[in-house]
């Protein structure tokens, strides 16, 4: 007898498909995905006092003069498709440890043995609760502790999917793959679309770390900030030395900011 192909292996079956294509992969996936029911994505509620971490590349090597500078991109600034926007999609992206947000960085691969970086973190403090989406990688251990609850209700052919789902999350990119952005962003977009339609808030959605497999970064709407959701309470500039050929970086140079002037965002360095 010929095996029938599940609801949800005919649906890894049509991202695939839509993958190899790649022509308008964006639109058409963005478009797929909102007509599919029972996508295991969990409701979440990022609690007041939680604590993340964003990283910048400083400038020319200058150290930036205001909080402006280090939150979320002016939307005309934003030219490519990154892991969870489209272009000219402005979202505020932050990791849950600060080895996090760096090690999510590209200046690693760029640089070459011996030269410098300089980066800004910024530590962010969640001032009032609010709701978020996670997409679950089950196989990451710190996700986990957030998401272990549901796994029991996931049946094998959604975990099936997130696994289809994390492996375009985890990727690299590079020029093999740098469609992936076209399809995670799509996703995220989909479930801030889902929110809309359904007239339930949701300010932006959490997913796996590229990197390190083991932590996750959040993408949120700008939104997040102009409520004073959260905010910046911790400006550090460092300078990383990369050691021979491998991808690895010394901390050679640590920096944090004296004050952040609460009415400018101006910051007062040493």
């Amino acid at each position: 007898h010929k095996r029938v192909n599940s609801p949800m292996e005919e649906l890894i079956h049509k991202i695939k498909e839509i993958v190899n294509r790649k022509e308008f992969l964006y639109e058409e996936f963005f478009m797929f995905i909102n007509g599919i029911e029972n996508i295991p994505i969990y409701a979440y509620s990022i609690k007041k006092d939680s604590i993340f971490f964003r990283t910048r590349i400083n400038i020319n090597n200058k150290p930036f003069k205001n909080i402006s500078e280090l939150g979320f991109p002016p939307s005309n600034k934003v030219s490519d498709f990154e892991r969870a926007n489209r272009p000219s999609q402005s979202l505020l992206y932050l990791s849950d440890t600060m080895s996090t947000s760096i090690s999510e960085m590209k200046f690693l691969q760029n640089l070459k043995a011996g030269e410098s970086v300089k980066t800004t973190v910024t530590k962010w403090v969640v001032k009032e609760d609010f709701p978020i989406k996670i997409i679950p990688d089950f196989d990451n251990p710190k996700m986990n502790q957030l998401i272990d609850s549901i796994k029991n209700d996931v049946s094998s052919g959604q975990l099936e999917f997130l696994k289809t789902m994390n492996y375009f999350f985890r990727a690299q990119y590079n020029e093999e793959n740098k469609f992936a952005y076209h399809i995670t962003s799509a996703f995220c977009n989909s479930l801030l679309a889902e929110s809309i339609r359904i007239n339930k808030e949701n300010y932006g959605t959490m997913f796996t770390s590229v990197q390190t497999g083991i932590g996750f970064n959040l993408a949120l709407k700008p939104l997040v900030v102009l409520k004073n959701n959260i905010q910046v309470t911790e400006v550090t500039e460092y300078l990383f030395q990369k050691l021979g050929n491998h991808n690895t970086c010394e901390l050679r140079k640590k920096i944090t900011a004296n004050e952040i002037c609460k009415k400018t965002g101006e910051i007062f360095w040493n």
